[in-house]
């Protein structure tokens, strides 16, 4: 639980992040059709913890609780990395 705590407070999902499922997402959603999605909103007020989230191939978002997600990695593999 301290290491999701702390992975929560390094980043800061926002608008058009590339998302999955978490381990923890994968248990508690029910069926779902794809593990991937973007973030489409931010929800405030008495809930802060949900992000709106549009799943690939899914017409409309769904609120998810942030420990249900985990940003992608999109980032280009270097030189470096490969070597």
């Amino acid at each position: 639980m301290e290491i999701l705590k702390a992975q929560l407070a390094q980043h800061r999902f926002k608008v058009g992040d590339r998302i999955r499922l978490s381990q923890l997402g994968k248990q508690r959603t029910r069926k779902p059709t794809t593990e991937t999605g973007t973030i489409v909103g931010l929800v405030s007020g008495h809930n802060t913890g949900s992000i709106r989230v549009l799943f690939d191939g899914l017409k409309t978002a769904k609120s998810l609780h942030r420990t249900y997600i985990e940003v992608l990695n999109c980032e280009p593999a270097t030189k470096e990395a490969a070597n």
